[in-house]
């Protein structure tokens, strides 16, 4: 004799397989394992997307300084009532050296410069003159001040090559450049001997000098000295170590006499 249920159907209701509980959990894993890693790639995103937007706005920052930079050098360059020809090369010769440290950031992928490489770039056409020599520790400079002492090794390279040791291959002269870290600063110095008679206290003070006495200690609170002397020059630059890891100032002080 059967037996059937209230609803007329044969036999009790059928339970789910082990088998099939075991596959249900697996899905349900792999779900989660999913979610997990989309959740992943989401974070990701957002940290490459703000990423970006760092990159863009430090982009923005350094194009900024950048062209402030160029746009002073300029001004400073065209008040120094040369003539027109002058100012280019001047100007052009300026130029030239910011473009050298653009150059030297993608060499320098842990952002920053090595001093060295900085001065030998600017004096490479004289690299083989035994009247030069260029000494100093590893340094490594931030590119904000490597700039600063880009601006100012061409200043001081362009007027030794224009009127001092490096004008005339026959002056028996040297040229010394020399830096060392002392008391958390950084000094580096520039001596030129041997140089025929310079008057010592000239009436124009050009773009170099000026830079020299009054931007680097604007830009980086340096201590600068910078000695025309009877028969050489002779400058030095002195900046607090720390300066060369936090950067300078931007821009440039401003000055009524320029070269």
């Amino acid at each position: 004799m059967s037996h059937t249920n209230r609803d007329g159907g044969a036999g009790s209701s059928e339970e789910a397989s082990p088998s099939h509980n075991y596959e249900l959990a697996l899905l349900r894993a792999e779900l989660a394992a999913t979610r997990r890693k989309l959740s992943a790639l989401e974070k990701e995103r957002r940290a490459d997307r703000d990423r970006e937007k760092q990159l863009q706005i430090e982009l923005q920052r350094r194009v900024r300084n950048l062209l402030a930079t160029v746009r002073a050098i300029f001004s400073r360059t065209a008040h120094s009532g040369a003539s027109l020809e002058d100012v280019a090369e001047h100007f052009s010769g300026r130029l030239d050296a910011l473009a050298r440290m653009q150059t030297m950031r993608g060499r320098y992928p842990s952002d920053h410069v090595d001093l060295e490489t900085l001065v030998r770039d600017e004096l490479l056409a004289f690299e083989l003159d035994s009247r030069l020599s260029i000494e100093g520790p590893e340094i490594g400079l931030d590119y904000g001040t490597a700039q600063s002492f880009a601006l100012a090794i061409h200043e001081l390279s362009t007027n030794a090559i224009k009127f001092g040791l490096l004008a005339r291959a026959e002056i028996p002269g040297a040229l010394e450049i020399r830096w060392s870290l002392k008391d958390e600063e950084l000094i580096l110095e520039w001596q030129e001997r041997g140089v025929p008679v310079i008057d010592p206290d000239p009436g124009h003070v050009g773009f170099g000098r000026d830079f020299i006495l009054h931007g680097l200690p604007y830009q980086l609170d340096a201590k600068t000295r910078f000695d025309l002397l009877p028969g050489g020059l002779s400058c030095t630059i002195i900046v607090p170590w720390m300066a060369s890891e936090s950067g300078p100032r931007d821009g440039m002080p401003s000055a009524e006499n320029e070269d």
